[in-house]
Protein backbone atom coordinates (compact mmCIF):
# COMPACT_ATOMS: atom_id res chain seq x y z
CA UNK A 1 0.00 0.00 0.00
CA UNK A 2 2.86 2.39 0.78
CA UNK A 3 4.24 1.70 -2.68
CA UNK A 4 0.91 2.68 -4.17
CA UNK A 5 0.95 6.02 -2.32
CA UNK A 6 4.59 6.63 -3.30
CA UNK A 7 3.90 5.94 -6.94
CA UNK A 8 0.78 8.07 -6.85
CA UNK A 9 2.77 10.98 -5.42
CA UNK A 10 5.41 10.56 -8.09
CA UNK A 11 2.68 10.51 -10.71
CA UNK A 12 1.32 13.84 -9.53
CA UNK A 13 4.78 15.41 -9.60
CA UNK A 14 5.60 13.99 -13.01
CA UNK A 15 2.24 14.96 -14.44
CA UNK A 16 2.83 18.54 -13.36
CA UNK A 17 6.35 18.54 -14.79
CA UNK A 18 5.18 17.26 -18.15
CA UNK A 19 1.64 18.62 -18.46
CA UNK A 20 2.55 22.13 -17.39
CA UNK A 21 5.68 22.62 -19.47
CA UNK A 22 4.78 25.57 -21.62
CA UNK A 23 6.61 27.48 -24.32
CA UNK A 24 6.62 31.28 -24.15
CA UNK A 25 6.65 33.58 -27.17
CA UNK A 26 6.01 37.26 -27.84
CA UNK A 27 2.92 38.06 -29.92
CA UNK A 28 2.89 41.86 -29.62
CA UNK A 29 5.62 44.40 -28.98
CA UNK A 30 9.24 44.30 -30.08
CA UNK A 31 11.01 46.44 -27.48
CA UNK A 32 10.82 47.11 -23.78
CA UNK A 33 10.92 50.84 -24.55
CA UNK A 34 7.61 52.64 -24.18
CA UNK A 35 6.03 54.08 -27.29
CA UNK A 36 3.31 53.90 -29.88
CA UNK A 37 3.74 52.53 -33.37
CA UNK A 38 2.85 49.69 -35.67
CA UNK A 39 -0.86 49.94 -36.39
CA UNK A 40 -1.95 48.06 -39.51
CA UNK A 41 1.19 45.94 -39.43
CA UNK A 42 2.38 42.81 -37.62
CA UNK A 43 1.77 43.08 -33.87
CA UNK A 44 5.29 41.82 -33.24
CA UNK A 45 6.61 45.02 -34.86
CA UNK A 46 4.40 47.36 -32.83
CA UNK A 47 5.26 49.44 -29.79
CA UNK A 48 3.10 49.29 -26.67
CA UNK A 49 3.13 51.52 -23.62
CA UNK A 50 2.25 49.93 -20.32
CA UNK A 51 -0.22 47.24 -21.42
CA UNK A 52 -2.51 46.45 -18.52
CA UNK A 53 -5.37 44.17 -19.45
CA UNK A 54 -5.63 41.44 -22.04
CA UNK A 55 -8.84 39.94 -23.37
CA UNK A 56 -9.47 37.16 -25.84
CA UNK A 57 -12.82 37.54 -27.57
CA UNK A 58 -14.97 34.50 -28.34
CA UNK A 59 -13.71 34.59 -31.95
CA UNK A 60 -10.09 34.37 -30.75
CA UNK A 61 -9.10 37.98 -31.46
CA UNK A 62 -6.86 39.45 -28.77
CA UNK A 63 -7.61 42.88 -27.29
CA UNK A 64 -5.00 44.90 -25.41
CA UNK A 65 -5.64 47.72 -22.96
CA UNK A 66 -2.61 49.75 -24.07
CA UNK A 67 -2.96 51.86 -20.97
CA UNK A 68 -0.34 54.57 -21.24
CA UNK A 69 -1.08 54.98 -24.95
CA UNK A 70 -4.72 55.58 -23.92
CA UNK A 71 -5.87 53.16 -26.59
CA UNK A 72 -7.47 49.78 -26.98
CA UNK A 73 -5.79 47.71 -29.66
CA UNK A 74 -6.72 44.48 -31.37
CA UNK A 75 -4.64 41.65 -32.79
CA UNK A 76 -6.57 39.98 -35.58
CA UNK A 77 -6.26 36.33 -36.54
CA UNK A 78 -3.66 37.27 -39.16
CA UNK A 79 -1.45 38.90 -36.52
CA UNK A 80 -2.12 42.50 -37.60
CA UNK A 81 -2.60 45.09 -34.85
CA UNK A 82 -5.03 48.02 -35.06
CA UNK A 83 -6.51 50.61 -32.70
CA UNK A 84 -10.21 50.08 -32.00
CA UNK A 85 -10.73 52.79 -29.37
CA UNK A 86 -8.92 55.93 -28.29
CA UNK A 87 -7.14 58.73 -30.12
CA UNK A 88 -4.02 58.40 -27.99
CA UNK A 89 -4.73 61.72 -26.27
CA UNK A 90 -5.45 61.30 -22.57
CA UNK A 91 -8.87 62.60 -21.53
CA UNK A 92 -12.57 61.99 -21.82
CA UNK A 93 -14.64 62.64 -24.91
CA UNK A 94 -16.46 60.98 -27.74
CA UNK A 95 -19.52 59.29 -26.29
CA UNK A 96 -22.09 58.39 -28.94
CA UNK A 97 -19.47 58.69 -31.68
CA UNK A 98 -16.82 56.45 -33.18
CA UNK A 99 -14.60 54.87 -30.53
CA UNK A 100 -11.47 55.61 -32.55
CA UNK A 101 -12.30 59.34 -32.23
CA UNK A 102 -12.92 59.16 -28.47
CA UNK A 103 -10.53 60.00 -25.68
CA UNK A 104 -9.74 57.42 -23.00
CA UNK A 105 -7.71 57.83 -19.83
CA UNK A 106 -5.61 54.78 -19.01
CA UNK A 107 -7.90 51.97 -20.13
CA UNK A 108 -7.25 49.13 -17.78
CA UNK A 109 -9.20 46.03 -18.72
CA UNK A 110 -11.58 44.69 -21.31
CA UNK A 111 -14.32 42.14 -21.74
CA UNK A 112 -17.06 41.11 -24.15
CA UNK A 113 -20.66 41.67 -23.09
CA UNK A 114 -23.26 38.90 -23.42
CA UNK A 115 -24.60 40.75 -26.47
CA UNK A 116 -21.19 41.09 -28.11
CA UNK A 117 -20.09 44.65 -27.30
CA UNK A 118 -16.50 45.37 -26.35
CA UNK A 119 -16.47 46.66 -22.76
CA UNK A 120 -13.68 49.01 -21.66
CA UNK A 121 -12.79 49.80 -18.07
CA UNK A 122 -11.78 53.45 -18.54
CA UNK A 123 -9.99 53.60 -15.23
CA UNK A 124 -8.97 57.22 -14.77
CA UNK A 125 -12.28 58.43 -16.17
CA UNK A 126 -14.03 56.36 -13.48
CA UNK A 127 -16.32 54.88 -16.10
CA UNK A 128 -17.21 51.65 -17.84
CA UNK A 129 -17.69 52.18 -21.56
CA UNK A 130 -19.13 50.03 -24.33
CA UNK A 131 -18.16 49.83 -28.01
CA UNK A 132 -20.87 48.50 -30.31
CA UNK A 133 -20.30 46.30 -33.35
CA UNK A 134 -20.61 49.51 -35.40
CA UNK A 135 -17.73 51.05 -33.42
CA UNK A 136 -19.83 53.53 -31.43
CA UNK A 137 -18.73 54.19 -27.84
CA UNK A 138 -21.00 55.03 -24.89
CA UNK A 139 -20.71 55.17 -21.11
CA UNK A 140 -22.73 52.46 -19.39
CA UNK A 141 -21.54 52.82 -15.77
CA UNK A 142 -20.19 55.82 -13.91
CA UNK A 143 -20.90 59.53 -13.78
CA UNK A 144 -17.21 60.32 -14.18
CA UNK A 145 -17.06 61.87 -10.70
CA UNK A 146 -14.46 60.08 -8.62
CA UNK A 147 -15.83 58.77 -5.34
CA UNK A 148 -18.45 56.45 -3.99
CA UNK A 149 -22.15 56.97 -4.48
CA UNK A 150 -25.18 55.68 -6.27
CA UNK A 151 -26.00 52.31 -4.75
CA UNK A 152 -29.58 51.23 -5.43
CA UNK A 153 -29.85 53.76 -8.24
CA UNK A 154 -28.96 53.88 -11.92
CA UNK A 155 -25.40 52.80 -12.64
CA UNK A 156 -24.86 55.72 -15.02
CA UNK A 157 -25.37 58.11 -12.09
CA UNK A 158 -23.04 56.26 -9.70
CA UNK A 159 -19.55 57.35 -8.70
CA UNK A 160 -16.69 54.87 -9.10
CA UNK A 161 -13.12 55.19 -7.85
CA UNK A 162 -10.54 53.88 -10.32
CA UNK A 163 -12.39 50.71 -11.35
CA UNK A 164 -10.19 47.91 -12.66
CA UNK A 165 -12.25 45.04 -14.09
CA UNK A 166 -15.68 43.81 -15.09
CA UNK A 167 -17.11 40.33 -15.49
CA UNK A 168 -20.55 38.99 -16.32
CA UNK A 169 -22.82 36.50 -14.61
CA UNK A 170 -24.80 33.92 -16.55
CA UNK A 171 -27.87 36.15 -16.16
CA UNK A 172 -26.09 39.11 -17.76
CA UNK A 173 -25.39 41.16 -14.62
CA UNK A 174 -22.12 43.09 -14.65
CA UNK A 175 -19.67 42.66 -11.75
CA UNK A 176 -17.22 45.54 -11.20
CA UNK A 177 -14.11 45.75 -9.06
CA UNK A 178 -14.47 49.31 -7.75
CA UNK A 179 -10.88 49.12 -6.70
CA UNK A 180 -10.12 52.23 -4.72
CA UNK A 181 -13.51 52.11 -3.06
CA UNK A 182 -12.40 48.66 -1.87
CA UNK A 183 -15.70 47.24 -3.02
CA UNK A 184 -17.17 44.89 -5.57
CA UNK A 185 -20.35 46.16 -7.16
CA UNK A 186 -23.06 44.56 -9.27
CA UNK A 187 -25.07 46.17 -12.05
CA UNK A 188 -28.30 44.32 -12.71
CA UNK A 189 -29.69 44.07 -16.21
CA UNK A 190 -32.23 46.78 -15.29
CA UNK A 191 -29.32 49.22 -14.76
CA UNK A 192 -29.38 49.34 -10.94
CA UNK A 193 -26.05 49.21 -9.11
CA UNK A 194 -25.40 47.74 -5.63
CA UNK A 195 -22.41 46.74 -3.50
CA UNK A 196 -21.95 42.99 -3.07
CA UNK A 197 -18.61 42.93 -1.24
CA UNK A 198 -16.56 45.30 0.86
CA UNK A 199 -17.35 48.03 3.38
CA UNK A 200 -15.28 50.70 1.67
CA UNK A 201 -12.49 50.55 4.26
CA UNK A 202 -9.18 49.09 3.11
CA UNK A 203 -8.13 46.11 5.20
CA UNK A 204 -8.61 42.41 5.66
CA UNK A 205 -11.50 40.89 7.57
CA UNK A 206 -14.70 38.99 7.18
CA UNK A 207 -13.79 35.54 5.95
CA UNK A 208 -16.59 33.00 6.40
CA UNK A 209 -19.14 35.78 6.77
CA UNK A 210 -21.19 37.96 4.48
CA UNK A 211 -19.06 39.60 1.79
CA UNK A 212 -20.82 42.93 2.32
CA UNK A 213 -19.40 43.03 5.86
CA UNK A 214 -15.86 42.09 4.85
CA UNK A 215 -12.88 44.35 4.29
CA UNK A 216 -11.05 44.23 0.98
CA UNK A 217 -7.82 45.94 0.00
CA UNK A 218 -7.62 46.99 -3.64
CA UNK A 219 -9.57 44.24 -5.40
CA UNK A 220 -8.52 44.19 -9.03
CA UNK A 221 -9.66 41.33 -11.26
CA UNK A 222 -12.76 39.21 -10.82
CA UNK A 223 -14.08 36.19 -12.70
CA UNK A 224 -17.26 34.15 -12.48
CA UNK A 225 -16.83 30.38 -12.36
CA UNK A 226 -19.19 27.75 -13.72
CA UNK A 227 -20.90 27.47 -10.31
CA UNK A 228 -21.72 31.19 -10.33
CA UNK A 229 -19.14 32.03 -7.64
CA UNK A 230 -16.94 35.13 -7.87
CA UNK A 231 -13.15 34.63 -7.74
CA UNK A 232 -11.03 37.77 -7.37
CA UNK A 233 -7.56 39.07 -6.61
CA UNK A 234 -7.60 40.99 -3.32
CA UNK A 235 -4.33 42.51 -4.38
CA UNK A 236 -2.93 44.36 -1.39
CA UNK A 237 -4.15 41.61 0.90
CA UNK A 238 -2.02 39.28 -1.24
CA UNK A 239 -4.88 36.82 -1.44
CA UNK A 240 -7.29 35.22 -3.86
CA UNK A 241 -10.81 35.24 -2.41
CA UNK A 242 -14.12 33.70 -3.36
CA UNK A 243 -17.71 34.84 -2.89
CA UNK A 244 -20.21 31.99 -2.88
CA UNK A 245 -23.64 32.16 -4.46
CA UNK A 246 -25.10 32.85 -1.00
CA UNK A 247 -22.78 35.82 -0.46
CA UNK A 248 -20.19 34.26 1.87
CA UNK A 249 -16.57 35.30 1.37
CA UNK A 250 -13.53 33.07 1.94
CA UNK A 251 -9.84 33.08 1.11
CA UNK A 252 -8.85 30.32 -1.30
CA UNK A 253 -5.19 31.23 -1.85
CA UNK A 254 -2.56 33.31 -0.13
CA UNK A 255 -1.38 33.56 3.46
CA UNK A 256 -1.53 37.35 3.32
CA UNK A 257 2.24 37.86 3.48
CA UNK A 258 3.73 39.73 0.52
CA UNK A 259 6.43 37.32 -0.59
CA UNK A 260 6.97 34.19 -2.65
CA UNK A 261 6.60 30.65 -1.37
CA UNK A 262 4.42 27.61 -1.51
CA UNK A 263 4.83 26.07 -4.94
CA UNK A 264 3.87 22.42 -4.86
CA UNK A 265 1.67 22.85 -1.79
CA UNK A 266 -1.66 24.15 -0.60
CA UNK A 267 -2.67 27.53 -2.07
CA UNK A 268 -3.72 28.71 1.40
CA UNK A 269 -0.14 28.36 2.63
CA UNK A 270 1.40 30.03 -0.40
CA UNK A 271 2.68 33.57 -0.49
CA UNK A 272 1.76 35.96 -3.29
CA UNK A 273 3.05 39.48 -3.85
CA UNK A 274 0.48 41.93 -5.17
CA UNK A 275 -1.42 39.52 -7.43
CA UNK A 276 -3.07 41.42 -10.28
CA UNK A 277 -4.59 39.41 -13.11
CA UNK A 278 -6.65 36.27 -12.79
CA UNK A 279 -8.42 34.00 -15.22
CA UNK A 280 -10.11 30.61 -15.17
CA UNK A 281 -9.52 27.63 -17.42
CA UNK A 282 -12.37 25.62 -18.91
CA UNK A 283 -11.91 23.07 -16.12
CA UNK A 284 -12.10 25.73 -13.40
CA UNK A 285 -8.41 25.96 -12.56
CA UNK A 286 -7.20 29.44 -11.59
CA UNK A 287 -4.33 31.26 -13.30
CA UNK A 288 -2.89 34.24 -11.41
CA UNK A 289 -0.41 36.89 -12.49
CA UNK A 290 1.69 37.20 -9.35
CA UNK A 291 2.84 40.68 -10.31
CA UNK A 292 5.66 41.54 -7.94
CA UNK A 293 6.96 37.98 -7.99
CA UNK A 294 7.23 38.27 -11.79
CA UNK A 295 5.48 34.93 -12.21
CA UNK A 296 2.33 33.34 -13.55
CA UNK A 297 0.97 30.70 -11.18
CA UNK A 298 -1.60 27.95 -11.58
CA UNK A 299 -3.96 26.77 -8.84
CA UNK A 300 -5.22 23.34 -9.76
CA UNK A 301 -6.45 20.41 -7.67
CA UNK A 302 -5.71 22.44 -4.51
CA UNK A 303 -2.02 22.81 -5.42
CA UNK A 304 -0.25 25.97 -6.56
CA UNK A 305 2.67 26.00 -9.00
CA UNK A 306 4.54 28.46 -11.17
CA UNK A 307 3.95 27.97 -14.89
CA UNK A 308 5.84 31.02 -16.19
CA UNK A 309 8.55 33.28 -14.85
CA UNK A 310 11.81 32.59 -13.07
CA UNK A 311 11.05 35.25 -10.45
CA UNK A 312 13.57 37.94 -11.40
CA UNK A 313 12.38 40.94 -13.43
CA UNK A 314 13.62 41.32 -16.98
CA UNK A 315 13.04 40.04 -20.46
CA UNK A 316 14.32 36.69 -21.67
CA UNK A 317 13.29 33.17 -22.56
CA UNK A 318 11.23 33.43 -25.73
CA UNK A 319 10.77 30.11 -27.52
CA UNK A 320 11.83 28.19 -24.44
CA UNK A 321 10.39 26.77 -21.23
CA UNK A 322 8.17 29.49 -19.79
CA UNK A 323 9.32 28.69 -16.25
CA UNK A 324 12.85 29.76 -17.21
CA UNK A 325 11.75 33.02 -18.82
CA UNK A 326 11.87 36.48 -17.29
CA UNK A 327 8.73 38.56 -16.94
CA UNK A 328 8.61 42.14 -15.72
CA UNK A 329 5.56 42.94 -13.60
CA UNK A 330 2.96 40.87 -15.48
CA UNK A 331 -0.56 42.24 -15.17
CA UNK A 332 -3.44 40.93 -17.25
CA UNK A 333 -3.81 37.26 -18.11
CA UNK A 334 -6.39 35.56 -20.32
CA UNK A 335 -7.08 32.13 -21.78
CA UNK A 336 -8.02 31.73 -25.44
CA UNK A 337 -10.67 29.26 -26.63
CA UNK A 338 -7.85 26.97 -27.82
CA UNK A 339 -6.21 26.98 -24.38
CA UNK A 340 -3.32 29.35 -25.12
CA UNK A 341 -2.57 31.77 -22.28
CA UNK A 342 -1.90 35.46 -23.00
CA UNK A 343 0.01 37.73 -20.62
CA UNK A 344 0.26 41.52 -20.55
CA UNK A 345 3.97 41.74 -19.65
CA UNK A 346 3.62 45.33 -18.56
CA UNK A 347 7.14 46.63 -17.94
CA UNK A 348 8.42 44.70 -20.95
CA UNK A 349 5.75 46.45 -23.05
CA UNK A 350 4.87 43.18 -24.69
CA UNK A 351 2.09 40.63 -24.91
CA UNK A 352 3.38 37.11 -24.49
CA UNK A 353 1.74 33.75 -25.07
CA UNK A 354 2.09 30.37 -23.39
CA UNK A 355 1.47 27.19 -25.37
CA UNK A 356 1.97 23.50 -24.64
CA UNK A 357 5.38 22.30 -25.72
CA UNK A 358 4.49 18.73 -26.68
CA UNK A 359 1.79 17.17 -28.86
CA UNK A 360 -1.24 15.43 -27.44
CA UNK A 361 -0.66 11.65 -27.27
CA UNK A 362 -2.13 9.49 -30.00
CA UNK A 363 -3.38 5.90 -29.66
CA UNK A 364 -0.03 4.76 -31.05
CA UNK A 365 1.90 6.45 -28.22
CA UNK A 366 -0.38 5.64 -25.31
CA UNK A 367 -2.97 3.05 -24.38
CA UNK A 368 -6.29 3.62 -22.64
CA UNK A 369 -7.07 0.78 -20.28
CA UNK A 370 -9.45 0.39 -17.36
CA UNK A 371 -8.48 -2.64 -15.33
CA UNK A 372 -9.63 -2.66 -11.73
CA UNK A 373 -7.20 -1.07 -9.21
CA UNK A 374 -5.10 0.36 -12.02
CA UNK A 375 -4.65 4.06 -12.67
CA UNK A 376 -3.41 5.16 -16.06
CA UNK A 377 -2.12 8.69 -16.37
CA UNK A 378 -1.57 9.63 -19.99
CA UNK A 379 -0.09 13.07 -20.43
CA UNK A 380 1.75 14.38 -23.43
CA UNK A 381 3.07 10.96 -24.33
CA UNK A 382 3.98 9.86 -20.78
CA UNK A 383 2.24 6.73 -19.53
CA UNK A 384 2.35 5.98 -15.82
CA UNK A 385 0.84 2.74 -14.54
CA UNK A 386 0.07 2.58 -10.83
CA UNK A 387 -0.92 -0.82 -9.44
Amino acid sequence: MKLVYLLASLAVLLSFAVCNTLTITTVAGFTSSEGYSGDNGPATNAQLNGPRGIHVAPNGEVYIADGSNHRVRKISANGVITTVAGTGVQGFSGDNGQATSAQLDTPYNLNTSPTGELIIVDRNNHRIRSVSSAGVITTIVGSGIQGFSGDNGLATNASLNFPRFIAYTSSGDMIITDTENHRIRRVFTNGTIVTIAGRGIAGFSGDNGLATLAQLNTPRVIRVNSAGEFIFTDSLNNRIRRISTDGIITTIAGSGAANFSGDGGSPLNAQFNNPRGLTLTSSGSIIVSDRSNHRIRLIENNVVNTIAGVGTPGFSGDNGDARQAQLNFPWGVAVAPNGNIFIADRQNNRVRMLTLRSPTPTPSSASYLSQKNTIFLVCLGLLLVLM
